[in-house]
């Protein structure tokens, strides 16, 4: 075919035909799109093919039945809406029963069968049928609670329980409330219309019933929305202010707000939002419901414009006591302690007897009592109690002119110490010590006086005759007539040299008062001396014995010499250990007694006096190892030793190789990097039992020294401090 592109008519009618072409095709994919879905989609023409729905679960209106034998019973099916247009299959499990094609169930014999109803759609479903030989009667029946909380408006249903369970005859069961106007009942559902309480009975016609309590509440409406009356407030402290809060709805439920402060120094708020300001500054104050709404409010605290005046003054004494002389310095305590006037006048009520500056610093001047008082500018006092005493403490050394000379000496030549002391058999025996002779008469009343707190201690009453016996030295005692306070002493005895006269005993003195490991040895405890036994009035002696706090005497003589004194000191414990000379060979098993009786009698309480004849070789030899065994120094023990020569016409004057030496050298033979160490092992060497012996050197070691003695055990076989 000839076209004239030139020709425009012919090529109109050319572009209009091929529009019509455009035109059908469309239409005819169209036609085979809509042709393709409605097969693909099973002849139907939705793009979403729709599942086909499940049928319905069946239910029966029993699943357990009991029948009594040749009675029957109609099972009802719980169906769907389309249950006309199915049909079911009833079949019985077991003989002894059987259903008809109406569900109607004949209990035939005694047993158990199920029955199983089938739908076309093959749904199924079951009921367990028990036949028993009689009629199963109902025997108890419960409530599923026995008590139970609403609030108006709540309904609950009720779910009973039979006994036995799940009787399938009519209950024709009895609902009632016993308040109608706080709960209502109708078929087992309980609904809540008041505030109350209500008992809810359900009775069967055999008399069968339970109950229930019903505590109805109001209905709790919990807030959507809080905020407070004020959002922030300005207050000067010690003010007061009540926040209140509000809640959206205007009847939700109150209760259960809690109030806090971010800064409880600043303000304090209470359950109520009562708010209280302490001082100044900026806390937040917060309240809280239970279901967690909160608001807030800024609480600007500002410092009060309010003098504050002292409430009260203190001292820190109200009652001292001053030597002549003396001072010390009172210090007041105003209360509060933000008092902005703390000016105080100080006042002395005896001027005669101290005085006092303006900074509380008191001066004694004169013997008697006055009061000091401080005084606040609004009047406020306190006041403090001064007794100024005129302390005379009279010294006295109980050592002779012989002993001052041997410590005063750097011969330690006793025959010129003799000679210048004119110690004699005769005259001035040096090893008899000055008596202390008080001007108070009667009995005196002993009190230990301490300087530095100026307070004194009762000790106790004795007779004049005794007092010397009772005081040790370097402690000040206030002497005072038992039967004229105003007779009265002060009294200390200097040195450390503890002599005692006791007339006919001689070299009796106290190992106390020695430098010992860790402190210093007690007084009052262990006594060394001659024997006893030579007084002319044993009471009297008893008597010294008991005021040295003495309980056993420890004779170191043969048993023969011990025998023949055994009767005197009925009241005290003797003890007989014959001991030998300067630790030589013989007699070491009664050494050793010795020092151990003493240990044993200080451990348990008990003073301890041991002696020989006249106190020197034997005694000096138990004293030596003693004394050593408390860590006193060789050169004090030796000093001791040497003072036990005297008494008048001293045969031997100066030590002896076999008197000192001698005991040196035999305990060098022991372990120990001391003489301490060494003696410890002397007395453990020869124990039958280790472990308890030096346990009692420990124990005696600390009770006899004043201080930290070391404590000592076996390691490895030897002697370690612990």
């Amino acid at each position: 075919m000839y076209i004239d592109y030139n020709d425009s008519s012919n090529y109109s009618n050319k572009k209009a035909k091929n529009g019509i072409y455009i035109f059908l095709i469309i239409i005819l994919t169209l036609v085979l799109t809509i042709g393709v879905v409605y097969l693909v989609n099973g002849n139907s023409f939705s793009f979403n093919k729709q599942p086909e729905e499940e049928p319905e679960q069946i239910f029966l209106n029993e699943t357990t039945l009991y029948l009594e034998k040749g009675k029957s019973e109609k099972l009802q099916i719980v169906f769907p809406e389309d249950i006309d247009n199915q049909n079911f299959t009833w079949k019985s499990s077991d003989s002894n029963v059987t259903v008809s094609n109406d569900g109607t169930v004949y209990a035939n014999e005694v047993g158990t069968s199920v029955v199983t109803v089938t739908s076309d759609t093959g749904q199924t479903v079951t009921c367990e049928v028990v036949v028993s030989e009689e009629e199963i009667k109902l025997e108890d029946i419960t409530i599923d609670v026995e008590n139970l909380e609403l609030e108006v408006g709540d309904i609950y249903q009720f779910t009973l329980t039979t006994t036995p369970i799940d009787l399938n005859f009519d209950l024709n069961l009895t609902w009632e409330s016993s308040n109608s106007s706080v709960a209502t009942i109708d078929d087992g559902i309980v609904k809540a219309v008041g505030v109350g309480n209500s008992t809810i009975t359900v009775a069967t016609t055999n008399g069968k019933t339970a109950t229930c309590n019903v505590i109805v509440k109001e209905k709790e409406i919990l807030p959507t929305k809080v905020s407070l009356s004020a959002s922030d407030i300005a207050i000067i402290e010690g003010d007061t202010f009540d926040l209140e809060l509000i809640q959206e709805p205007s009847d939700a439920t109150l209760d259960g707000i809690s109030w806090k402060s971010s800064d409880t120094s600043v303000a304090i708020v209470n359950e109520d939002g009562k708010i209280n300001t302490l001082q100044s500054g900026i806390a937040i104050i917060t309240a809280t419901t239970k279901n967690d709404k909160a608001a807030s409010c800024i609480v600007i605290v500002k410092e009060a414009k309010v003098e504050i005046v002292a409430e009260s003054i203190t001292l820190n004494k109200t009652n001292v006591t001053l030597d002549l002389g003396e001072s010390v310095k009172l210090i007041e305590t105003i209360n509060p302690n933000n008092t902005e006037n703390k000016d105080v006048t100080w006042t002395s009520s005896n001027t005669s007897v101290a005085t006092v500056d303006n900074n509380g610093n008191v001066t004694s001047v004169g013997k008697g009592t006055t009061t000091i008082t401080v005084k606040t500018v609004n009047d406020k006092i306190a006041t403090c109690t001064i007794n100024v005493i005129k302390l005379d403490i009279k010294t006295f050394d109980q050592r002779n002119n012989a002993v001052v000379s041997y410590f005063s000496s750097t011969s330690r030549n006793m025959k010129s110490v003799y000679k210048s002391s004119n110690c004699n058999s005769s005259s001035n025996r040096c090893d008899i010590p000055k008596t202390y002779q008080t001007a108070i008469t009667g009995n005196i009343k002993i009190y230990e006086y301490n300087e530095a707190t100026k307070t004194k201690t009762y000790l106790k009453t004795v007779d004049k005759n005794y007092l010397p016996y009772n005081m040790v030295p370097n402690v000040i005692y206030y002497l005072e007539s038992e039967s004229n306070p105003n007779s009265n002493e002060y009294i200390k005895l200097t040195g450390d040299t503890r002599m005692i006269n006791i007339p006919k005993i001689r070299n009796v003195r106290d190992i106390g008062g020695k430098k010992a490991d860790g402190g210093t040895i007690n007084y009052g405890l262990v006594y060394r001396g001659a024997n006893p036994s030579y007084v002319s009035d044993i009471n009297i002696a008893t008597t010294i014995f008991q005021n040295l706090g003495i309980g056993t005497v420890v004779d170191l003589r043969s048993s023969s010499d011990f025998r023949k004194v055994k009767k005197y000191y009925a009241s005290l414990e003797k003890v007989n250990c014959v001991a030998g000379y300067f630790l030589g060979s013989t007699n070491i098993a009664g050494t050793r007694c010795g020092v151990e009786t003493v240990m044993k009698s200080v451990v348990s309480g008990k003073g301890a006096y041991f002696h020989c004849a006249v106190g020197k070789h034997r005694t000096g030899t138990v004293a030596y190892l003693l004394e050593g065994l408390l860590g006193v120094s060789l050169e004090d023990r030796l000093d001791d030793y040497e003072l036990s020569y005297f008494y008048g016409a001293a045969s031997n004057t100066i030590r002896t190789y076999s008197s000192i030496q001698g005991m040196s050298k035999r305990l060098s033979k022991y372990p120990g990097a001391s003489d301490q160490e060494r003696i410890i092992s002397w007395y453990l060497s020869t124990s039958k039992n280790i472990e308890n012996d030096l346990e009692l050197v420990n124990k005696f070691r600390s009770t006899m020294i004043n201080g930290t003695p070391t404590i000592y055990k076996i390691e490895n076989g030897k002697i370690v401090a612990a």
